[in-house]
Formats: structure tokens, sequence, C-alpha cells
């Protein structure tokens, strides 16, 4: 073979490594949870598969799947946005092999944000939970529905606002006025990401 010709790669370069060794970089507190994702099909506009999930396209790492989010173009950083968002499902989970929250800290400011909610906040959830059990199929209880998913969402849309949701981007203006206490737990949660502590 003639020097200086590259061998083809055997795997097209993956789109999100750049984004992914960003946000490794950026938020020290994913920076050793193995994750990946990759552009999928099936409702919602994105959806995320735990390290045990039997049915994850990754098994062993947090994978993370982008779907009907993508079907209209998207600024990167709000790729970004919405990726890292995702991440506190992870963060904010119990995993079953254990018994154990898979970050005891994230998952006690967890706690905190669903107790803090606003009486408006919870009437919204309750609506989207009804509409999900009614529309989705969704078949897990309130609770687990609100731990394993609204919470996640709330506080990631909160935190990191999409710039196509305005609804979200007027939110997180709004909550330090109409619930500091709320606010400040999501704040905490957004300094232990920044800094892994």
């Amino acid at each position: 073979m003639a020097a200086g010709i590259p061998l083809s790669p055997t795997h097209p370069a993956d789109p999100y490594a750049a984004m992914i060794q960003s946000m490794n970089r950026d938020f020290p507190l994913i920076a050793n949870i193995p994750f990946s994702v990759s552009k999928g099909t099936g409702p919602y506009e994105s959806e995320v598969y735990q390290p045990w999930d039997k049915e994850s396209p990754t098994p062993g790492q947090f994978h993370i799947e982008l779907r009907h989010y993508l079907d209209r173009p998207q600024k990167p950083d709000d790729i970004r946005r919405l990726l890292t968002g995702e991440m506190f499902h992870h963060l904010g989970a119990i995993d079953p092999r254990t018994g154990q929250p898979v970050n005891p800290q994230w998952y006690q400011l967890k706690q905190e944000a669903i107790n803090q909610m606003s009486p408006r906040d919870f009437a919204n959830a309750q609506q989207n939970y009804a509409e999900a059990v009614k529309n989705e199929g969704e078949k897990r209880s309130f609770g687990e529905w609100m731990q394993q998913s609204a919470i996640d969402q709330f506080i990631g849309g909160t935190m990191f606002p999409l710039s196509t949701e305005q609804e979200w981007v007027q939110r997180a203006r709004d909550i330090p006025r109409y619930n500091p206490q709320q606010s400040a737990t999501i704040e905490r949660m957004r300094q232990l990401l920044t800094t892994g502590r």
C-alpha cells in the first residue's frame, strides 16, 4: 500500500463524541459515568436506558437515545443542554442491583426539590401524569413516575432550559421569585454538577 493514503474507518465517527467530551469536562459529577448517545426511533423526544436495563443498546452504560427531538433543526448548545438534563435520570436513580442511589448527594437534593414543589407545579405534574396514563399508556404509580421521570425533567428544564422552549426559559427566570427555596436547591444541584462537590 502506498504511504500517506489513510485507511477507511471501519465505523463512522461518533457525531456526539465531542459533545460528550465537553460535558465530561464541564460537569465533573458525570465525568466518571460511562454513557453514550445515539439517534433512535420511537415515541417521545428522547429516551434513556439505565446501565441495568436489559433492552439497553449499550449494556452496562447509561444510554441516551435522541428521537423526535432531532426531527427539526437544533442548535448544538440545545442538544448539549438536553443531554445534560437527561443525565439527571441516572444521577438521581436507585440502582436496583444495590438498592442504593447512584449518587446519594444528588438523590437527597432531588428529594428536597420534590418536597419543595409549589402547589401550582405539583398540580401541573398531576395533570401531566393523568395525561400520560390516558394517552401514553403510563403504568407506573404517580410516585414512581415523579421519581423516575417528572422531577428530573423539571430540574433539567429549570437548570438548562432549551432556547426553543419559551415556557421553560420563563420558568427558569421566575422560579427564584415564586419558589426561592426550591430554586436554592436546584442551584445547589448545579454547583454539585459543575464542581463535583
